[in-house]
């Protein structure tokens, strides 16, 4: 898989759980317990998916999710708590949370969860550039014709101007 996971929880030990349990489906992990931890990790790597406590200390996961918002509008992060309720959920999901599970974690469910939003994410990355990606899955035309090089050379030109 190759998808990098960020968990933003200040209880080590399930961070520990996580990583072991992530790796084993090829997942990298990388952890924070604090929420600028949290921030500095994803602003200095590239993060598919962010599990993210709602409760960290004295912070509140939704603000996190706010400021980590800010620093990417796509991000894509799944809220997880041991302290469920109707409004946490619905706020989470206001500011964008992907999904929103109950601790204890039921890991098979987590990583069914998981593994879409990562989906998810890689579409909103390989869609953040949509002339890149068109180039790139575009035929490409194979021609000696002196006529249609030059046609192909002014369409090049023409493509990186913004008319």
């Amino acid at each position: 898989m190759g998808n990098t996971i960020l968990i933003v929880d200040d209880n080590v030990q399930l961070c520990k759980s996580l990583i072991r349990n992530f790796e084993r489906f090829g997942y990298q992990c990388l952890t924070a317990n604090t929420r600028e931890e949290g921030l500095e990790r994803y602003k200095e790597n590239h993060i598919d998916v962010v599990l993210l406590d709602i409760v960290l200390g004295d912070k509140n996961g939704i603000e996190v999710l706010s400021a980590l918002k800010n620093i990417d509008e796509n991000i894509t992060a799944i809220i997880i708590t041991g302290y469920a309720s109707v409004e946490s959920a619905v706020e989470s999901m206001k500011m964008g949370a992907y999904d929103y599970i109950q601790k204890p974690l039921d890991f098979n469910k987590l990583l069914k969860i998981t593994e879409k939003a990562a989906l998810l994410s890689n579409i909103r990355t390989k869609n953040k550039n949509p002339k890149i990606n068109l180039l790139e899955n575009s035929p490409q035309i194979v021609t000696n014709n002196p006529t249609m090089i030059e046609l192909c050379e002014k369409a090049k030109k023409l493509a990186d101007t913004n008319i």
